[in-house]
């Protein structure tokens, strides 16, 4: 169900005593996962409620299955913070320059870098902010040459409070591509998720140091491998790495609501290609 609908929940509280209360959907899930719903509680019918629609068990069982996380999503994201700088005369868009975490430079945030959520929170910003900002980011990376590419990667979130203890640290799941432990280097490919909007794999060269080489788990057809690290001088430097089941990933054909078709695609600005399949 898209919709928040709203019900009568009635609760016995006693021999012949009931009390009803409206509550959103959402409202009466969180409580079941609580606790606080006890097993006597019914939904009053629609028929004896005149314009409320009653909420169902099944729907309510329907909405506590667990949505996975983007720990266990196909997913590619380094940590940032920064000053936001407000467009003037320096500058025709606004920017971020970053500070901390082994991340240096300016990330100007032109519409093509930015998701839709990056974009709706630049904007609010921006009107509560004119004069700039510290913010923090969560970036959609690329890399080049084994180094991270600040140029071609994208801003995926940006939060008006930071956390600078997060600023550098990355994570990354993906499927092993090229695996060199002599040298450490370690390529995932990043597939698009089955409700991603990731239009075609990209991959990542990261850094595995000598001390970690020999625990990088070997990965199995039904398998992948989850990273996480830190930027060190422009490199992605792995500290962590398991495998985990692979994500369900979208068969053949571009994402629900990728956009245009392609007659009309060259006519029209290019958007994020994403870091979350």
């Amino acid at each position: 169900m898209g919709s928040d609908r709203v019900g009568l929940i009635e609760v016995p509280i006693g021999p012949g005593l009931e009390f009803a209360h409206r509550y959103t959907q959402s409202q009466v899930v969180a409580a079941a996962y609580r606790g606080s719903l006890g097993r006597g509680a019914f939904l009053t019918p629609p028929a004896h409620r005149r314009g409320v629609s009653a909420l169902c068990w099944e729907a309510m069982e329907a909405q506590e299955k667990r949505k996975p996380s983007l720990a266990e999503l196909y997913h590619a994201v380094v940590r940032a913070v920064g000053t936001l700088l407000p467009p003037g005369e320096e500058r025709k868009r606004p920017a971020v320059r970053l500070e901390g975490g082994g991340l240096e430079g300016e990330i100007g945030l032109k519409r093509k870098r930015l998701s839709p959520a990056a974009g709706k929170s630049l904007r609010k910003t921006l009107s509560r902010h004119p004069e700039g900002s510290a913010v923090g980011l969560t970036l959609w990376p690329r890399t080049r040459e084994g180094r991270l590419d600040l140029a071609a990667s994208q801003v995926g979130h940006l939060y008006i409070r930071p956390r600078p203890e997060l600023a550098g640290t990355f994570s990354v799941l993906g499927l092993p591509k090229s695996w060199e432990p002599g040298e450490g280097r370690l390529v995932l490919e990043v597939h698009p998720n089955r409700e991603g909007i990731l239009p075609k794999p990209f991959a990542l060269e990261l850094l595995v140091p000598p001390a970690l080489r020999p625990s990088v788990p070997p990965v199995g057809e039904e398998e992948a491998l989850r990273v996480q690290g830190r930027v060190v001088e422009g490199l992605l430097v792995v500290e962590e790495a398991e495998k985990v089941p692979r994500p369900p990933e979208r068969e053949g054909g571009a994402a629900k609501g990728d956009g245009p078709p392609p007659g009309r695609r060259r006519r029209e600005r290019a958007g994020p290609s994403g870091g979350v399949g």
